[in-house]
């Protein structure tokens, strides 16, 4: 791909994604991406195959949760073979980091909107990686954003990150670090800075991992990026605290 390719690439892509995140990041609840997940709550499917075994560790609280957790994943690391597109294989990963987020959230046996709100996010982007008929695949993340937006820094430097060609190998560090960055906005909207603080490190580690790799070293392509990112943060910065 061209520098020219490329940067028509960078721009059509910001501009959409831009839109998308703006209309998201206005919206109090998530929408969902496919109806079929709400069929039943996530306790209630059974996501093992009979060429499933689920890896259930011993003292588990929850053995039937941990069990279908444990099978979800191993069927979507279908979706996530290099083969697979890279908006795919983004999905299939940010599901993945929900149900990590959920696990934990149900290791303290408090937070079950939490564990809820994460297991549902999870399942409805399995259900769409199977529904090979939706053309929905693509590079949103879902979830509320909520008020008070904290490091609108990272949450926009992910955002043009995901969008440029050379990320394409990072799929799974940009989806664990959007995932993260929504867990550590919870954990500071309900326990304070305290209890964020390492959510943010973590993600904020990631994120300028991904940023060392994937930022090209043409000096115009940085500069394209850099007004990328100063638009998105202008953006959100305005949805973070005074």
């Amino acid at each position: 791909m061209t520098f020219a390719q490329n940067h028509l690439f960078s721009k059509a892509t910001f501009i959409v994604g831009l839109a998308v995140f703006s209309v998201i990041s206005t919206t109090a609840q998530a929408q969902p991406r496919s109806t079929a997940s709400q069929d039943r709550p996530f306790s209630q499917r059974n996501y093992c195959a009979s060429n499933l075994k689920a890896d259930i560790p011993k003292g588990s609280m929850d053995t039937q949760l941990v069990g279908n957790v444990s099978c979800m994943v191993q069927r979507l690391d279908a979706f996530t073979t290099p083969t697979q597109p890279v908006a795919v294989r983004y999905q299939a990963y940010q599901a993945k980091a929900w149900l990590t987020y959920a696990l934990h959230e149900a290791s303290e046996r408090s937070l079950t909107a939490d564990e809820q709100f994460a297991l549902r996010q999870a399942a409805t982007i399995f259900d769409q990686l199977n529904d090979q008929t939706s053309p929905q695949i693509n590079f949103d993340f879902n979830a509320p954003f909520l008020d008070r937006l904290r490091r609108p820094d990272l949450w926009a430097k992910v955002q043009v990150l995901k969008s440029m060609p050379s990320s394409s190998t990072l799929m799974k560090q940009i989806a664990d670090s959007e995932v993260k960055l929504y867990w550590a906005q919870n954990e500071y909207c309900e326990r304070g800075w305290r209890h964020a603080r390492e959510h943010f490190s973590a993600a904020e580690r990631w994120i300028n991992a991904v940023e060392l790799t994937a930022l090209p070293q043409d000096e115009a392509e940085q500069s394209a990026y850099q007004t990328n990112y100063e638009t998105y943060y202008r953006t959100l910065a305005q949805r973070s605290e005074s």
